[in-house]
């Protein structure tokens, strides 16, 4: 069993699509009640749980060999990853797995107005 959360944003409905293709069994974690029945009908065990409700992450993670793990931006999401984690270690989960966002490389520009070259390479 592979736990999904948020299965129904840009990175974990893809992600839950993908794993059910290929057979895999997958709960699919949601915040949002009016989701579900969306995500039960695509094949997946469907899971409503908000990531400050300690109890509904735990029986989110029941059971799962693996959890993929990610927050909408928030101010609270440290928080909350930290309780989703917890909540997968209570559950005995042991592979974790989360997007990893870097931001893309700044590149420099110039103003030839002030009779500066534009730098090569940029």
């Amino acid at each position: 069993m592979i736990t999904v959360f948020g299965a129904t944003g840009t990175t974990g409905a893809p992600l839950v699509d993908a794993l059910l293709a290929k057979g895999a069994k997958v709960r699919a974690v949601t915040s949002d009640p009016a989701k579900a029945e969306g995500l039960a009908a695509r094949g997946c065990e469907a899971v409503v749980a908000d990531y400050t409700d300690r109890a509904a992450l735990e029986r989110a993670c029941a059971g799962a060999e693996r959890i993929y793990l990610v927050t909408p931006a928030h101010q609270d999401m440290r928080r909350w990853k930290a309780n989703a984690i917890g909540a997968a270690k209570a559950a005995g989960v042991r592979t974790w797995c989360w997007p990893r966002v870097s931001a893309p490389r700044p590149r420099l520009g110039s103003l030839s107005a002030c009779g500066i070259p534009k730098p090569r390479n940029c």
